[in-house]
Formats: C-alpha cells, structure tokens, sequence
C-alpha cells in the first residue's frame, strides 16, 4: 500500500458550508462523473490503426453545498480508476509506470481526535466544491490517450467506465465511524471501436452486394504486417480468421502475411449490409504462444 500520511485533522477550513443531512445520501450522493471518450460527432467513437484515444472525466458535486470528501479524490488519476473491457472479455489492468510502482509499507492506523471531549478517529478528507471538477487533455497527459494507461491489442468493440471508491462525511470532523455514505462513484459505461495494434490492408476497400447472393471466384486479400521484432514464425497461421469465421489461404511474405479469403463468405458475415455505408472487418488468430492478435479495417458496400 502506499504510504501516507496523516495528522490530527482540526478542519479550520470549515469556515465554507459543508453538507450534512444523512438523508440525503440514502442512495447515492448527488457527485457525478462523466467519462467522455473522442468525440461526440460519432457515437460509438471509432479510432484508426494508430490513432490516439483521448479521454477526459468531469466531476460534478450537484448539490447546493461543499462537500467532505476522502483526501487524495481530486487529485486521482482517473484513467487508471477505469474498468475497461476488451473485445475478448477481458478486464484490462492499468499498465505500470516506466519506473515502476514503488512499495511502502502498510499505513499507520487512523488517529483519535479528541472531539466534543470524546476521542474519535478520523481519516484525511477534503472539500469537493459546488461545481465542476474537469480532467482532460491537455491538462493531464494521462487521459491524453488510454493506450497508454491501457494495452488496447485488439480489434473490435472495448467498454470503459470510471469507478472511484470514496467516503463523504459530516460537517466539523471526518469521522469514520460517523460517516454519510461509503461507496464507489461510477460513470455511464461508454463503448468505442479500435481496430487494434496489428495493422492490416483489405483489398478490395469495397465489396459488391451481387456477393452474397452469387458465387463467385472473387477472393478478398488481406495484408497482414508482422508486429516488431516478429516474423512469420511467430503466428499460428492455421489459426487466422476475418471476423471471426471466415478460414483463407495463408501467405508467408517478408514483411507480411497474405491471407485471401472467398469473397461470398466474407459478406455473409455482415448482417444485413446496406449500399453505401461502412462497416468494421476484423483479422485476427494467435500467435504461436497463444497470444491474440488482431487488425480492423473500414469496407464499403457497393452495388
């Protein structure tokens, strides 16, 4: 745990009103947290083979008064107060700093104030003022792109949501035993596209509607770039699907893979494809350590 560190908490700082009725927080305190990621244009956002997902967060204490808050709230890296989901179902844990979380020892026990000539123990608090409380870029590079809090491998859909615990308490003394709520403050979940960190090139872009109800010798080619530091020896070949059904003929190229798959098969695996408009296609299989691995690439339907 880290290390912190506390003193006896005479809350001169008071002086501003701080909320205190229980009542009020016999659900949820009125605090909310909005995550926003990319833009609002596109809904959900869809992000490009090396493109950057930015994120912000925004605090807001909706009440008409401060609020006593456990100390540290404000200043919390919220992309790392994330539950993210990736394609496959998987939690994502927040990547470790470039030097490494430090350990210290366990914290001391809370201490006793003496209050009202009764000894309470209190814990570090704050004040959460009425209003807003943003975090985004470009003001904290952590929330300038959650690949870098995250490893986002995968193509396909993620879902992300800030979940913050925090305890709220009395006017006058932040004691934890006298508490008004104790909980975690969550945002909506939001949902985007990524299509992954192996870069891949559909060829062709657009795909014909005629190709669902007539059988053709047509194939879809697929370029499919080794990651660094990799070559074809490092991917299951016989394992490499597009979206997730379709099986090809596998390539093995100096600076690629070349997959070709049935045409037909591949535009069934759309639902309901309309002329005109975009659709997300996804490659992907293992690699020979059974590590996933996966690209994504827009395709038009033509007639």
């Amino acid at each position: 745990m880290k290390k912190m560190t506390f003193g006896w908490l005479i809350l001169t700082f008071l002086a501003t009103p701080i909320i205190s009725a229980t009542s009020l927080y016999a659900r949820n305190p009125p605090i909310s947290i909005d995550l926003k990621i990319g833009e609002e244009s596109e809904k959900p956002c869809y992000f490009h083979y090396g493109e950057k997902i930015p994120a912000s967060v925004q605090v807001i204490n909706k009440s008409q008064h401060n609020i006593l808050i456990s100390k540290g709230f404000k200043s919390k890296n919220f992309c790392k107060e994330m539950r993210v989901i990736d394609p496959a179902g998987r939690l994502l844990i927040p990547k470790r700093s470039e030097n490494g979380e430090k350990e210290f020892p366990d914290a001391p026990p809370l201490p006793f104030f003496l209050y009202k000539n009764k000894p309470v123990q209190v814990a570090p608090c704050e004040v959460l003022k009425v209003g807003r409380l943003v975090k985004k870029l470009p003001d904290l590079p952590d929330l300038s792109d959650l690949g870098d809090c995250y490893d986002l491998e995968l193509p396909g859909f993620y879902s992300a949501q800030v979940q913050v615990s925090a305890m709220i308490f009395r006017k006058d003394i932040c004691s934890v035993k006298d508490y008004l709520w104790q909980g975690v403050l969550s945002s909506e979940t939001i949902y985007f596209y990524f299509e992954g960190t192996t870069k891949i090139r559909i060829i062709p872009y657009e795909w014909s509607i005629r190709w669902k109800n007539v059988p053709l010798s047509e194939v879809v080619k697929v370029q499919i770039y080794y990651e660094a530091g990799k070559t074809w020896k490092h991917y299951d070949l016989e394992s490499i699907r597009l979206n997730h059904r379709v099986v090809g003929k596998v390539e093995k190229q100096q600076s690629m893979l070349t997959a070709y798959f049935n045409a037909q098969e591949c535009i069934k695996t759309i639902d309901s494809p309309k002329i005109g408009k975009e659709y997300p296609v996804v490659v992907s299989g293992y690699m020979r350590n059974r590590k996933p691995f996966g690209g994504g690439q827009k395709i038009r339907i033509v007639p």
